[in-house]
């Protein structure tokens, strides 16, 4: 039996949406875990860098209510994951306040994580932004609502 360790966050902006997928982080290694909620919110415009501290923002607001003692936050921003994880960094002054406002939610949660991914690892995170956005999406997703090609977009085709 795998045992639930905690979640996994993924976010991201695009195309004028900022998204948050939650994944279970279990103690088997190889499980990569199974989405459980999806959450799309309109993103004003700005820099591409502005909308992913904003997406990071709206990940760690959402995460505040989940009640588990790990949870690790995954983007495909240097800065912004630089900028959450180590105390020293300092960021570019365009996203300071969303940093510090992140950082002072998630010190409420007794163990957090912030790992930079790829984009490639990050692909099903845009993939669903892209969809949102399309479809008009805003707010809590239902995973049976969301299209497979969206959801199996980490996962490589299969071999003719």
């Amino acid at each position: 039996m795998t045992e639930v360790l905690g979640k996994k966050v993924g976010y991201t902006r695009g195309l004028g949406r900022m998204v948050r997928l939650v994944d279970s982080l279990s103690s088997h290694q190889n499980n990569a875990g199974q989405i459980l909620f999806a959450w799309s919110k309109r993103a004003s415009p700005g820099t591409p860098l502005v909308g992913e501290a904003k997406a990071a923002l709206f990940a760690v607001q959402e995460a505040s209510f989940l009640d588990y003692p790990l949870i690790e936050f995954e983007g495909d921003n240097l800065q912004v994951c630089n900028a959450l994880s180590l105390d020293d960094f300092q960021p570019d002054w365009s996203i300071s306040s969303y940093i510090l406002d992140a950082k002072a939610l998630s010190c409420n949660q007794s163990s957090r994580k912030v790992h930079h991914v790829g984009r490639d690892a990050n692909r099903v995170a845009h993939n669903l932004a892209k969809w949102a956005a399309r479809e008009n999406v805003v707010g809590n997703i239902p995973v049976h609502c969301i299209p497979l090609d969206v959801l199996n977009a980490d996962n490589p085709p299969h071999p003719p």
